[in-house]
């Protein structure tokens, strides 16, 4: 085996070893590769096996992580798939079953781990019927009873072979503090109301036809309060809180819709844009404009002459290079980029200073804009040998953060970059506000405070602590540090109240025929139209029909977002329908059509009758109307006929 050298406990013979102590290595898998890498202060081999040739009959591959120092599996992947593969199947293993293997897997490879570990519930894991399909199963860390959700253990079993197909474990050896006098969850919640830890903020709304902003209250600096000192959890500029791989907040706002490309018919040429930028900043003499195209910023519907400056070969300099866009309808600074190549500084600027300049920088290049900006102390950092500040919009006197300003400026005192993204949005009226102590007392009983351990990391993770802290509840899941200002509702990343969309697991079955496979369509999230009751005995509209088929191919989370108008539009598209029909009660007409088409039979169907070749394939039932249970069958048969 190829030698190589690193400092490790572990040679690369060993960790070949290891890997095949644990996992059969597939005969077909006969390319090996490696790397060794370094994170974190500690080393790691990653291997991986594949077969040769991606027309073969069957293909895949197999990675294994394997820390250098103690021997440890961190991580290990598998696919493996052949040509002949169906696109749709139902698993042939149940959960529980699936549960089983994870856990003897467990128990083989972590055995003095895995009695501090505390299974995750996601037991409403959606369970795709499109391939390959795997369940997943989650636990995260418990230190002295309390846990600690930056480590975690993962694994995924396929859901029809039954074999592990993806193990992944996070493990800090570090020490966790664990003072007699902490303060109870009662002063805990009481600090929570005392200070400012929800602010009142605009949050974009997705919206394909306009930009709006509704009022939120945005958790504020993760509302942590340290469990020793009953304060706010304070963290350096740089920091941020590791909240653990299964924690899923909706935490960030999201980006405001891009608008349909309306072309501007008058804007300014391209000498114009050089002087408008000349205004601003000024050109080196060692620099000549060596590129300048205009191009549309679908973002906020501009167009923007983007100029680069390179170096004359002859000449030098300490500024190498300029890239800048200017608004080529009003000449204001759309992005800049200076590359600086100046060297150490002997007398670096202080924050205040390079923020004077900032502010001076910005004056010039958006008059327009900085009386309606503020600094946001919390979202600016501190690269090497600059600073970057972070100004937010401000309307009715409450921060945007979705349109924000950033700039940087370098020890030099020269501003080395700028970016801003500036919407044409309306913004809802700040009547009818839910007063602040309401909204705390209706967020805290959406997630309540719990003790946690969490790992603090420095800005390249060179570095972290341990800090024992009631933050707000971690739940499965996707929780939000939003809420609805007006409402109280908890806020999606679209701006529109979140919907937790999860597998459906029902309990009116009994005896019904195929009760097995319709609780796998549950399980995938379909026919959920009445939550964990599956109604056998209901008729079914068109669109719910349709919307569950699908579904099987796009997913329940896309398609559930979709409006009855949208469903339709896209049935025809996939040529399950040939026209719109209107959303009544199926028949055994539609339905025979609709299944026909979805198994791309559209030609047969024509030939022998849509009718009489489903009753043929054994997809209709005698039944004179279509229920829920015959539309289920429909597609359980479907699907089975897809897959000989």
């Amino acid at each position: 085996m190829v030698g190589i050298v690193v400092y490790a406990d572990i040679t690369l013979n060993d960790a070949v070893k290891i890997a095949k102590t644990y996992f059969d290595i597939p005969s077909n898998f006969t390319n090996f590769s490696f790397n060794y890498n370094t994170y974190d202060h500690t080393g790691e081999w990653n291997l991986s096996w594949s077969s040769p040739q991606i027309n073969d009959l069957s293909n895949g591959s197999l990675s294994i992580t394997i820390n250098a120092s103690n021997g440890e599996i961190e991580s290990m992947y598998c696919w493996n798939q052949s040509e002949n593969q169906p696109k749709y199947a139902f698993p042939r293993i149940s959960r529980e079953q699936a549960r089983e293997t994870a856990l003897s897997f467990l128990k083989k490879i972590i055995p003095g781990k895995i009695n501090r570990l505390i299974r995750v519930n996601n037991s409403d894991q959606i369970v795709p019927l499109n391939l390959p399909q795997s369940y997943s199963f989650e636990w995260e860390r418990s230190v002295n009873g309390i846990l600690f959700p930056a480590n975690y253990v993962e694994v995924s079993v396929d859901a029809q072979s039954g074999m592990v197909n993806r193990y992944q474990i996070k493990w800090s050896d570090q020490e966790f503090p664990y003072p007699s006098d902490i303060i109870t969850p009662e002063q805990a919640k009481q600090a929570f109301f005392l200070n400012d830890l929800l602010k009142l903020e605009y949050y974009p709304v997705q919206n394909t036809h306009q930009s709006t902003a509704i009022l939120v209250y945005s958790l504020f600096s993760s509302g942590a309060i340290d469990a020793v000192t009953g304060k706010p959890l304070q963290i350096e500029k740089g920091q941020w809180i590791d909240f653990g791989y299964f924690s899923n907040m909706i935490n960030d706002q999201g980006k405001i819709a891009e608008k349909p490309h309306i072309v501007e018919t008058e804007f300014m040429n391209r000498k114009m844009a050089v002087e408008d930028l000349k205004k601003i900043i000024s050109i080196p003499p060692n620099l000549e404009l060596t590129s300048a195209n205009l191009s549309y910023n679908s973002y906020d519907s501009r167009l923007v002459w983007n100029l680069y400056w390179g170096q004359i070969k002859s000449q030098s300099g300490t500024i190498t290079s300029i890239f800048a866009g200017i608004d080529a309808k009003n000449g204001s600074l759309d992005h800049l980029y200076v590359n600086y190549q100046g060297g150490d500084v002997k007398k670096p600027l202080g924050e205040d200073e390079a923020q004077k300049l900032a502010e001076s920088f910005l004056k010039k290049a958006q008059p327009k804009y900085f009386e309606q900006i503020k600094l946001n102390p919390d979202s600016g950092y501190k690269p090497e040998g600059a600073y970057n500040f972070v100004y937010d919009r401000i309307v009715n006197g409450i921060p945007f953060p979705a349109n924000t300003i950033q700039i940087t400026v370098n020890d030099a005192g020269i501003v080395t970059s700028y970016g801003s993204n500036w919407s044409n949005t309306s913004f809802e009226s700040t009547s009818q506000i839910i007063p602040l102590d309401r909204a705390k007392k209706i967020f805290l009983n959406y997630r309540p405070l719990v003790l946690y351990y969490v790992k603090i990391n420095d800005q390249n993770n060179s570095t972290s602590t341990i800090k024992l802290v009631y933050l707000p509840e971690i739940k499965n899941p996707t929780v939000s540090n939003f809420l609805n200002a007006k409402t109280g509702e908890p806020v999606g990343w679209n701006g529109m109240p979140i919907n937790n969309i999860g597998a459906y697991h029902f309990k009116d079955l009994n005896s019904t025929e195929h009760a097995t496979y319709i609780s796998y369509l549950g399980q995938a999230g379909l026919f959920g139209e009445y939550g964990d009751l599956f109604m056998p005995s209901k008729k079914i509209k068109v669109i719910d029909f349709l919307k569950n088929l699908l579904a099987i191919r796009d997913g329940i989370q896309y398609i559930n977002s979709l409006s009855g108008s949208q469903i339709m539009d896209m049935a025809m598209y996939d040529d399950l329908v040939s026209r719109n029909v209107p959303n009544e009660y199926v028949t055994k007409d539609i339905l025979s059509e609709i299944i026909i088409r979805f198994l791309g039979l559209k030609l047969a169907g024509r030939v022998y009758g849509y009718k009489n070749f489903a009753e043929r394939l054994g997809i209709l039932s005698g039944h004179s109307d279509i229920t829920r249970l015959d539309a289920a069958v429909s597609i359980i048969k479907a699907i089975e006929l897809e897959g000989e």
